[in-house]
């Protein structure tokens, strides 16, 4: 699955010199990620399924601590906004539970 920007990540020469950070941990995909995270601690917050919820669970806090140890390597201020939206669906997650 491709994010927003990855494909320009790709191709810009910053990319082929940092090789330490993925495409998927661009601050656009960390964007899309925390989105998608809320949408599924959300989804699964109104279905009552007692069986999965563990796992479902351990799911999204592993994914929570992924994005969070993702943002907290970006050090450029450059869209420092949605940096702030990202860590406020992994808020909005953890507030969930």
């Amino acid at each position: 699955m491709l994010f927003p920007r990855e494909v320009v990540d790709r191709v810009s020469p910053a990319f082929r010199v940092q090789d330490s950070l993925s495409p998927k941990e661009s601050i656009w995909a960390l964007y899309c990620r925390s989105m998608l995270l809320w949408n599924f601690c959300h989804r699964y917050q109104t279905i009552d399924q007692q069986a999965d919820t563990n796992e479902h669970a351990h799911e999204a806090i592993v994914e929570t601590q992924a994005i969070e140890n993702a943002l907290d390597a970006h050090t450029c201020n450059i869209d420092i906004e949605l940096m702030h939206y990202c860590k406020e669906y992994i808020h909005r997650c953890c507030s969930s539970r």
